[in-house]
């Protein structure tokens, strides 16, 4: 018998300057944002009224609620099907990048928020890069001079000196302007990239950041080799004898919370198999190097060969 689709609810809260009550409908208009004149804003004020539409074709409504000051809350509810099964196009061969080869390389992420410093310390940290930060343009540019890092990551948009200045009086040094510098921004327009070539950025990367393509671009133009999960990773049907396989009960529980994307759910389950005791640690760290790096496609491709194996 077929499932009954599942009723979900998405909700995300700020702690954020609020939203005025006779401005709450304004901000699912296009091309609207609100905001203190003081701040500055990235992207265009479509991101809502996308989102409306969006959520809207899948039979759900966007909603708000606000208090200036205080923050807001969004949220919707929609229905969906449950999964059976891991789709076979979650399964990819590439292995995920586990590390750095060769020397290590000093990145310099410069961007007034904290948070968004943070996802790309926090993605490349672990891989083997030296990543230190910045917080505004001027900042940067003495962390520049200072460190000579490889890399800079730069953001566009902050206030007193934006990235588009910050990376014209880098290119105007003469110890400094072979740094690669690579712009992040949120805006997708064609004159913000143009821009940011202008002023001397060798690369544009859009915001949210996507690993793979920020991985390619840093691959592209510091001359990167990486290193990949070992290849018994990647076909457990070779498994040596030391890859003791845990009971199958742990297994089906982790591949139920990789096919849904519950990564902290994944990782939980994995340190409840290393409890099982020491004789699973090889096969606990095959796991931990796919859940390290959000490889929860491959994670179910590593998992699904033992689920098949008749008990």
């Amino acid at each position: 018998m077929e499932a009954s689709p599942q009723h979900l609810r998405f909700q995300i809260e700020d702690t954020g300057i609020g939203i005025a009550p006779e401005h709450l409908e304004d901000i699912f208009l296009p091309f609207q944002q609100v905001s203190q004149r003081s701040q500055q804003i990235e992207g265009t004020g479509l991101g809502l009224a996308i989102t409306k539409k969006l959520v809207s074709l899948m039979g759900g409504t966007l909603q708000v609620k606000s208090s200036p000051g205080q923050g807001s809350t969004f949220w919707f509810t929609v229905k969906l099907p449950p999964a059976h099964e891991c789709p076979k196009s979650v399964c990819q061969n590439t292995p995920p990048i586990t590390r750095l080869k060769g020397k290590t390389r000093k990145v310099l992420v410069i961007d007034d928020k904290w948070e968004n410093r943070a996802v790309l310390t926090n993605i490349l940290g672990p891989l083997g890069f030296t990543v230190y930060e910045a917080a505004s343009g001027r900042e940067g540019l003495e962390k520049t001079e200072e460190l000579r890092p490889d890399v800079i990551l730069m953001d566009l948009v902050m206030p007193v000196m934006d990235g588009f200045e910050a990376t014209r009086r880098i290119r105007q040094s003469p110890h400094l302007k072979h740094v690669v510098v690579i712009a992040l921004s949120a805006s997708v327009f064609e004159h913000n990239r143009q821009q940011s070539m202008d002023a001397g950025c060798n690369d544009f990367l859009p915001k949210p950041i996507r690993e793979e393509q920020l991985f390619q671009t840093l691959q592209k133009h510091l001359g990167l080799e990486w290193e990949y999960a070992n290849q018994v990773d990647l076909e457990p049907q070779t498994k040596e004898p030391t890859l003791l396989v845990p009971p199958r009960q742990e297994l089906e529980t982790l591949f139920d919370l990789a096919k849904k994307g519950q990564i902290l759910g994944v990782r939980n389950t994995i340190e409840e198999i290393e409890r099982l005791g020491s004789q699973y640690s090889p096969f606990v760290a095959v796991l931990r190097s796919y859940s390290k790096g959000f490889n929860l496609k491959q994670l179910c491709q590593f998992l699904q060969p033992y689920l098949n194996e008749k008990t």
